[in-house]
């Protein structure tokens, strides 16, 4: 078989897998509130810290996290005002179908929704 023809059966195996986040828990991020945000990074209680970057209002984004057993997750941002918000809870583990929202309100408030399966 060709190189061109065995890269084309990797990339058949690779994309699917890097489109989604398989077994890996997902943190959707989503901007409720009346202003941009930004600075956003979720931090799980490992430690390990993922960068989200900014949300317009009314923007979401979903990223793979990957918590080593049980984990409560920490989300920081920059408000519309300048002030940097924390908050935590929720619950997730590694693999499993985990599914994490944290919903940010214009107060400034963050709702936080777990589940299990996608």
């Amino acid at each position: 078989m060709s190189l061109s023809g065995r890269l084309t059966i990797l990339a058949l195996f690779v994309v699917p897998l890097a489109a989604g986040c398989g077994e890996y828990p997902r943190v959707t991020v989503v901007n409720q509130g009346g202003e941009p945000i930004g600075e956003i990074v979720v931090t799980l209680e490992e430690g390990y810290s993922y960068t989200v970057g900014s949300l317009d209002t009314g923007g979401r984004t979903t990223i793979c996290v990957e918590p080593e057993g049980e984990s409560s997750p920490t989300i920081s941002y920059i408000d519309g005002r300048g002030e940097r918000r924390e908050a935590s809870g929720g619950y997730l583990e590694e693999g499993g179908g985990y599914y994490l929202t944290l919903t940010i309100q214009g107060d400034g408030e963050v709702n936080i929704n777990s589940t299990i399966g996608y």
